[in-house]
């Protein structure tokens, strides 16, 4: 129950996110847009979608920003990573989070990923909100992607 309710979650995060500022996939007006727009173009760019890696990666990436942010906000509950950070800033944990999912399913596009991680993170003052904020999107990352090792979502179907 729980996974298809992460599920549906996934799918209507990123349906809702990908939607482009005025048209323009480029303008987008806050981070889990434009991580979304990226994501799944360098997945369709490799591969159309045809092995559904596009579609995991984004919904492991939206449930790490979701489980960072849900850690310094504390309203939500979390899907995997549990922790509570009171100081850490959400964009920034959420710019990580996505970092470190995305780059770690496309690490061929490290610089573009690591282009959009800066864009985002410069906005935000140096200190230890930032700092804070970058140790939980790391850490919600890591919790996902370590969930998925093994899931087989890259073998034959029967």
């Amino acid at each position: 129950m729980k996974m298809a309710l992460a599920g549906i979650l996934a799918c209507f995060c990123i349906a809702f996110a990908s939607s482009p500022v005025n048209g323009n996939p480029t303008q987008s007006s806050n981070p889990i847009s434009s991580w979304n727009e990226v994501v799944l173009a360098i997945a369709e760019d490799e591969d159309g979608f045809l092995t559904l890696k596009g579609l995991r990666t984004a919904t492991m990436m939206h449930i790490a920003i979701h489980d960072a942010i849900a850690a310094i906000d504390g309203s939500y509950a979390p899907y995997i990573y549990g922790e509570h950070i009171d100081d850490a800033d959400p964009i920034v944990a959420a710019t990580q989070a996505a970092f470190t999912v995305a780059t770690d399913q496309y690490p061929a596009h490290y610089d573009q990923l690591a282009s959009l991680k800066d864009q985002w993170l410069s906005a935000t003052a140096e200190g230890h909100e930032k700092e804070a904020g970058i140790l939980v999107g790391k850490e919600s990352a890591a919790a996902i992607l370590k969930n998925r090792v093994g899931d087989g979502w890259d073998t034959a179907a029967e």
